[in-house]
C-alpha cells in the first residue's frame, strides 16, 4: 500500500526525466524573433519582437522600438541596425514595426495610417506578452524611422522615455499639406524628452535641410531641430565636443564627433535619481545616409569608427520616465508595480482563504472573493493558460522545466504560482497539473482571444500525452476548480 499511494509522484518524476532532454533541445537556441500581426484602424499590422535568450518574466525588461526607414521593413532594419546583438548583452526586448506598404505616415496625414495609435497598440500588446518595464520603453529608426521616432516623443511622451534617430528628420512641410507640427519649433509641449542624434555631413537633406526625394517632406537643417529640443529641455545653446578616434581608417574616410548642449534641465527618474535630460549628437563628417556599424543598408559613406546602436543603448539606458508621471493604475494589480506577475495571483489566492477577503481583490464584481476571481485575473486579464508558470502568455515545456526544477512537486512545502500551484492552495501536487491540462492551453501558443497573434514558430513537445498518462491524479472538487 505505501508503494502504491506514491505511484503518482514517482510516475511523475520518471516521465519528467525522460523527456527532459526533449525540453533542453526545444529551449536550447539564442534569442528568438516573434512574430505578430495586430489588427488597427482596420488594418493588419506587422510587428517582430526580438527576445534574447536570457529573458525572464521575473523582471521586467526594458523595450526599444527600432524602426525601418522608407520602402525598407522590419527584416532589413534589423540587418542594418544590428541590435540584436546588443540586446542579448544589454538585456532589453527589440519591437520591429512595419510600415504599410514601406513608408510611415509621417506627416500625420488623416488619409494614412494611423501610425502613431499603431505603435502606442503594439507596446501594449507587447506589454501584454512579455514583462516591460513601462518606466523604459525607447523609440529609435533610420531615415523616415528616425522621423517617427522624433513625432512618437512628440505625441506619447508619457510612453517614450526618450529618442535616438540615425539619418532621420522630422519634416516642416509636405506635398499634400497635411503635415500639422513643426517639431523644430513646438518639439513636445509637456516635457523635456532626452535625445540623441546621429547625422553626416554628407547625407544632403538630413544634415542641410531640404526636400527628401523619395516622400516629398522638406526638413530643416539638423542643426535647427537639436537647437530646438535643447531649448525645450531647458539646455544652454552650447556645445561640448569630444573629437572620437578614427579607428578604421577605409570607411571613407570618416571621423566622428560628440557634440553635447550643455547645462540641460533635470528630472527625477522612476528609480528616484535625478538625471539630466541631454540633448547630444554624433556628427560624422563625410558620412552618408548610413547607420554607423552597421550592416550596408543606406546611401554614401558608413561610419565603422562607432556602433551606433551600441551607443543608442548606452544613452537609453541613463534614461526613463519621470517619476511624478501620471500612471493609470493596471487592475489586478495588487502590489501597484504596474504589471500583472506571479505576486498578484498568489496575492489574490492567499485573499481567497482568508477570513476577511478584502473586496478590492473581487475582480468580477460578484461581492466575493474566490476561485472565480482567480480565474478572471487568469483568462482574462492576464490573458494567458492556467500552466503559464512564467506568465509570459504561453504554456509550454519551458514552464514545466521550471516548476519540477523547484523540487516543491507533493512535498507539501509551501509554493506559489511561479513554483507550480495553479489552484491556489499554497502547494504543488497533482491537482495542480491536472488542472492545467485541463484548460488545454499546452503548446498552443498564446491564448486566440489575444489581438495579436504570433505566427507558427518553435517546436512542439509532446509531454501532454506522457503526463496525462500518469495514472491515479488526484482532483480537487472541493475546490469547484473549473479553469475554462
Amino acid at each position: 500500500m505505501e508503494i502504491k499511494n506514491r505511484q503518482p509522484a514517482f510516475c511523475v518524476f520518471a516521465l519528467i526525466a525522460a523527456i527532459l532532454p526533449l525540453f533542453a533541445v526545444c529551449y536550447a537556441h539564442g534569442g528568438e524573433l516573434q512574430q505578430f500581426t495586430l489588427r488597427h484602424d482596420g488594418r493588419n499590422r506587422r510587428f517582430v519582437v526580438y527576445v534574447p535568450d536570457g529573458y525572464t518574466a521575473e523582471t521586467a525588461w526594458p523595450l526599444v522600438i527600432n524602426m525601418h526607414g522608407a520602402t525598407s521593413n522590419s527584416t532589413q532594419q534589423r540587418s542594418i541596425s544590428r541590435m540584436n546583438p546588443v540586446a542579448d548583452a544589454e538585456n532589453f526586448l527589440v519591437a520591429y514595426p512595419e510600415a504599410v506598404g514601406g513608408f510611415w505616415n509621417d506627416t500625420l496625414s488623416p488619409s494614412r495610417p494611423d501610425d502613431i495609435g499603431f505603435i502606442g497598440a503594439m507596446v501594449d500588446q507587447v506589454n501584454a506578452d512579455f514583462e516591460v518595464d513601462s518606466s523604459r520603453v525607447y523609440a529609435t529608426g533610420f531615415s523616415q524611422g528616425g522621423s517617427m521616432s522624433y513625432l512618437l516623443a512628440n505625441a506619447l511622451p508619457d510612453r517614450i522615455a526618450a529618442i535616438a534617430s540615425v539619418s532621420g528628420s522630422p519634416g516642416i512641410r509636405d506635398d499634400d499639406g497635411s503635415l500639422p507640427v513643426d517639431l523644430t519649433r513646438a518639439p513636445t509641449s509637456t516635457r523635456a524628452v532626452p535625445i540623441l542624434y546621429f547625422v553626416g555631413t554628407a547625407d544632403t537633406e538630413q544634415f542641410a535641410g531640404g526636400r527628401i526625394p523619395v516622400n516629398g517632406i522638406v526638413v530643416p537643417p539638423f542643426s535647427d531641430i537639436m537647437e530646438a529640443w535643447a531649448v525645450n529641455n531647458g539646455c544652454e545653446l552650447e556645445l561640448a565636443t569630444t573629437e572620437l578616434s578614427d579607428l578604421v581608417v577605409d570607411d571613407g574616410p570618416t571621423t566622428v564627433t560628440r557634440n553635447e548642449f550643455i547645462a540641460c534641465g533635470t528630472y527625477r527618474a522612476s528609480n528616484g535619481d535625478d538625471v539630466v535630460a541631454e540633448v547630444s549628437y554624433f556628427l560624422i563628417a563625410d558620412g552618408g545616409h548610413a547607420w554607423p556599424g552597421g550592416a550596408a543598408g543606406g546611401d554614401g559613406n558608413q561610419n565603422q569608427d562607432i556602433n551606433a546602436s551600441e551607443e543608442i543603448w548606452n544613452f537609453f539606458s541613463r534614461h526613463s520616465l519621470p517619476v511624478d508621471l501620471h500612471v493609470q493604475p493596471v487592475f489586478g494589480d495588487f502590489d501597484g508595480d504596474g504589471q500583472l506577475t506571479a505576486t498578484d495571483i498568489d496575492s489574490l489566492s492567499k485573499e481567497i482563504f482568508a477570513a476577511e477577503p478584502r473586496t478590492s481583490f473581487d475582480l468580477n464584481g460578484d461581492g466575493l472573493v474566490k476561485n472565480e476571481d482567480r480565474i478572471a485575473w487568469v483568462k482574462e486579464l492576464k490573458n494567458t493558460y492556467f500552466g503559464d508558470a512564467n506568465l509570459d502568455n504561453e504554456f509550454n515545456s519551458g514552464d514545466m522545466v521550471a516548476i519540477f526544477t523547484v523540487g516543491k512537486y507533493e512535498t507539501g512545502q509551501p509554493a506559489g504560482w511561479a513554483e507550480g500551484d495553479w489552484t491556489g492552495d499554497g502547494l504543488f501536487d497533482s491537482g495542480d497539473l491536472v488542472a492545467a491540462f485541463q484548460d488545454g492551453g499546452y503548446e498552443q501558443g498564446l491564448r486566440i482571444e489575444t489581438i495579436a497573434v504570433p505566427e507558427s514558430h518553435g517546436c512542439f513537445c509532446l509531454a501532454i500525452g506522457l503526463l496525462l498518462t500518469v495514472p491515479h491524479l488526484r482532483t480537487r472538487s472541493a475546490l469547484g476548480f473549473h479553469a475554462g
